[in-house]
């Protein structure tokens, strides 16, 4: 069973859209089990409930949407790439190999255009990056990661945060629709207090 974190670079991929109303896990279990070299991906939902369950199957720069997609079918798409070719799909779309975002079908008046009208700039990764990937996210940036920068210097990241007045974007965010840089601070204060006073257990390697 071929699994893997990452999207971006793979030349052979199966993407699953995964969470929402329309949960695609059965379709990613059916596609995990069938690959043997094929990617098989974890993606977030495209936010177009018109083509959910959504899985996506890539090929040297060709990607098949299976909108509506059964466990049947999503193994049939591995089993197809396994071959060498892209599965029987409702559309094909060309794009660059290395793309970072849904390379999304044109609109057509004849046709639901659920993905082809109007920029999705802020949607772009969606159904098409891996949400946990640090690799795919860095692959969509000119520069790095701002988790990795912060990293060397929490204090400063703190401080830009606060600055710019970032709020928690709401449903399951600790700090809904507030300023994340007052919880941010308690965490960090309460680190450093537990820390220093040894009430923070930290495992000792065996």
């Amino acid at each position: 069973m071929a699994t893997r974190k990452g999207a971006i670079g793979d030349e052979s991929t199966v993407r699953v859209a995964v969470g929402g109303e329309h949960d695609g896990t059965d379709r990613l279990t059916a596609a995990e089990d069938a690959a043997e070299t094929v990617g098989v991906v974890a993606v977030g939902p495209t936010g177009a409930d018109a083509l959910a369950p959504l899985v996506l199957a890539t090929q040297n720069g060709e990607t098949a949407f299976l909108p509506g997609c059964t466990a049947k079918r999503a193994r049939a798409a591995v089993e197809a790439l396994e071959d060498g070719s892209l599965p029987e799909a409702e559309t094909t779309v060309g794009h660059d190999p290395g793309t970072t975002s849904l390379p999304t079908p044109p609109a057509k008046a004849s046709e639901s255009a659920a993905l082809g009208v109007g920029s999705r700039r802020a949607l772009a990764g969606c159904g098409w990056r891996a949400p946990t990937s640090v690799a795919d996210h860095r692959a969509a940036r000119d520069g790095g990661l701002a988790v990795e920068s912060a990293a060397g210097d929490p204090d400063t990241t703190r401080e830009r945060v606060e600055a710019a007045g970032l709020r928690g974007r709401g449903r399951g965010d600790g700090s809904t629709d507030v300023p994340i840089s007052a919880a941010w601070t308690t965490a960090i204060s309460t680190f450093r207090s537990g820390s220093s006073s040894g009430r923070i257990h930290t495992p000792r390697a065996r």
